[in-house]
C-alpha cells in the first residue's frame, strides 16, 4: 500500500500534452466531443488532436472517449537532423517517471523526416530510452 501511494504521487502532474487520434475525416467529431468535456483542442489535423490537461483528464479521455482510437502523451519535442541528436534526446527525456519495467517496445513512423532509416530510428531509440532507465 506505501508503494501505491508513493507511484500515485508520482505520476501527479499539473499539465500534460496530449495527442488523440481517431479515424480519417473525424477530427472534428473528436474536437466538438473534447469540448462537451470542456477540454481545449488545439493543432487540429485530419487524424487527430492535442489537448492540455492534467492526470485526471488523460484517465478521463482514455476511459470516456468513444471517438478517440488512442491517446498519447507527448513527453517533449525537438527537431533532430542526426542519430546522436535523437539519442541525446530520447536519453533526456523523462522515462523512468512513466515506465518501470525494462522490457520496452519501440514503434517507429518516420513521415517527412530526414532520418528516414525507420529500423535504425527504432534501434537508437530503444538504446536510449534503455539507458535512461
Amino acid at each position: 500500500m506505501n508503494h501505491e501511494k508513493k507511484r500515485l504521487l508520482y505520476f501527479q502532474r499539473n499539465n500534460m500534452q496530449l495527442l488523440l487520434t481517431c479515424p480519417f475525416g473525424l477530427s472534428s467529431l473528436l474536437n466538438n466531443e473534447l469540448k462537451k468535456n470542456h477540454f481545449k483542442p488545439f493543432n487540429t489535423f485530419e487524424t487527430g488532436t492535442f489537448v492540455d490537461t492534467d492526470i485526471q483528464g488523460m484517465y478521463f479521455l482514455n476511459l470516456r472517449s468513444r471517438i478517440a482510437n488512442k491517446i498519447y502523451l507527448q513527453m517533449g519535442t525537438k527537431e533532430v537532423k542526426t542519430f546522436d541528436e535523437l539519442f541525446d534526446f530520447l536519453k533526456s527525456l523523462p522515462f523512468p517517471q512513466y515506465l518501470t519495467s525494462s522490457k520496452i517496445s519501440v514503434t517507429v513512423v518516420a513521415k517527412y523526416s530526414q532520418l528516414n532509416a525507420e529500423k535504425s530510428i527504432q534501434s537508437v531509440a530503444h538504446k536510449a530510452i534503455l539507458q535512461s532507465l
